[in-house]
Formats: structure tokens, sequence, C-alpha cells
């Protein structure tokens, strides 16, 4: 052990050597050297917690979905490059980044409780609006009195189906089959516009008028 003593002057037995004092300027001259030669990259685990947060594999840069979205956020709303995690600490508690925060993360209005309520109306009223119009569908298609459309709803009510309370008469009855007709009319007239050829085929039979009472459609 003496005799490694002799490569240090100021080494004596017994004690430890004197380590020679950097200056503050070479301590900063020394940092600066090891960031310079320093490869920083950016690190997945850095997402946990911010799904604001996004990396770009191909330009190799990191940015912020919220600002993006807002178009605030300085380094963060175009591309930063400087992978530390103080950064991206830094970004998170600017203003920008709040205000955009608090935009990107408010409840959207599809979601809040009076749109699902409203969406539970329509989605209740056009339940009955169907049954109604298959009634009245029914009715037409076996050539049948509009006075029947009554019966037919009310028997759905008997079987414990929602049918509402509005449109059960025969009048709305001829409403709905008009409105069935203009749209199967509609879209006959589409296929055939689309057709290039069309063959009639017409018998000899007799109309079938049936019991159809038609005296509301006047």
């Amino acid at each position: 052990m003496a005799s490694l003593l002799r490569w240090s002057d100021s080494a004596r037995p017994g004690k430890a050597p004197k380590r020679l004092s950097r200056t503050s300027d070479q301590v900063t001259e020394a940092k600066k050297k090891y960031e310079d030669k320093r490869v920083r990259e950016f690190k997945t685990h850095w997402m946990d917690g911010r799904p604001w947060l996004k990396y770009d594999n191909e330009n190799s840069v990191m940015y912020c979905t919220y600002c993006k979205e807002q178009g605030k956020g300085w380094k963060f709303l175009s591309g930063c490059t400087n992978f530390r995690i103080d950064t991206i600490q830094n970004h998170e508690v600017s203003s920008p980044h709040i205000s955009a925060t608090s935009v990107a993360e408010r409840p959207l209005p599809q979601n809040s409780l009076a749109a699902k309520a409203i969406n539970s109306i329509k989605q209740t009223e056009y339940d009955r609006l169907s049954i109604l119009f298959r009634n009245a569908h029914a009715v037409a298609k076996h050539h049948l009195t509009f006075k029947t459309y009554n019966v037919i709803c009310k028997l759905d009510q008997a079987k414990g189906l929602d049918v509402g309370n509005s449109y059960l008469n025969d009048k709305k009855a001829c409403e709905f089959v008009k409105n069935i007709a203009s749209v199967s009319r509609n879209e006959t007239r589409d296929l055939l516009k689309k057709t290039p050829f069309l063959s009639l085929t017409c018998d000899g039979s007799s109309d079938f008028m049936g019991g159809m009472n038609m005296s509301h459609c006047g």
C-alpha cells in the first residue's frame, strides 16, 4: 500500500489524498460537454398518465394532441425534440396547455345527461311510430278499412306494447299510408330510372277493391 502512495504527491500514510477542487465554470463546461455528447431519446413511459402526449416516429418529435387541436402550446404544437422529462413537466403546467386540456376533456354534448335524456325520448317516439306505421301498412296491404287500425293499436296496448296516446285514429292511419306509398313510389321511380329495359305483363283478371275505406283520404 505504501508503494502506491508515491503516485500521489498529496498522499500521506493513513490520510486520504486531496481531491482537486473544480470551479463552477469548470463544472458548467463539463456538463455542457456531457450534454453535447449525450444522445437523448423519447421514453414511452413518459406517456403514462398523459393521454395528450404522443410521439411521431417518422419525424422523431413529441407533441401535445390537446394543444394541437386548440392551436396552442409553443413547441408542443408543431413538435418538440427536447426529449427531457422536465420539458414535458413544464409544458403540462403551462397556461396554454391547461386551457387546451379544459376544452379537450370537456364532456361531449352527446354524452351529457341532457343529451342522453333527449336521445331516449327520441328513441321512444321512434319505437312508437314504428309500431303505428306497421299497423297502417298491414291495414292497407290486406285491404282493410282504416277503422281496423284503431282496433289493432288497442290490441297492441293490451299486449303491453307502448304505442303512446297520439295518432290512434283512422285519419292518422290514412296519413301514414300516404307517406308509405310516397316512399315506395319514389323508390320504384328511382329503380326504373336506372333500368335500361322494362317489360310489362297484363292479364284479364278483374281488379279486387276489397273493403278498403278511402273516405278519409279525400
